[in-house]
């Protein structure tokens, strides 16, 4: 089954990018594709601006960094890291995600 990417559609006419540090827009993304956090792989959502800031500070991830972000679920660190490092590479294990 294939998924829409909600970040490659930010850019389509009449779209709204998607936040994934929204509390809102977290709980239609994972409506929409029929998921939910699997707490086996011990999934939770990072949904505070201030908490993925202080991730990143901590990490002093800077322009001339590469990051490998293991688990990214739906991106809400990884936009923030993208925005800092040079590069960044996420894998997530989880197909739904």
């Amino acid at each position: 089954m294939s998924q829409t990417n909600p970040f490659l559609l930010a850019n389509a006419p009449g779209s709204q990018l998607f936040d994934p540090a929204s509390p809102s827009a977290v709980r239609e993304l994972l409506k929409e594709i029929g998921a939910q956090p699997n707490r086996t792989l011990g999934q939770n959502f990072l949904i505070t601006p201030a908490i993925l800031d202080k991730i990143c500070d901590a990490g002093e991830v800077s322009s001339q960094d590469s990051v490998l972000e293991i688990g990214p679920g739906l991106g809400a660190l990884t936009c923030r890291l993208v925005q800092r490092a040079a590069h960044v590479v996420a894998i997530e294990k989880d197909p739904q995600m």
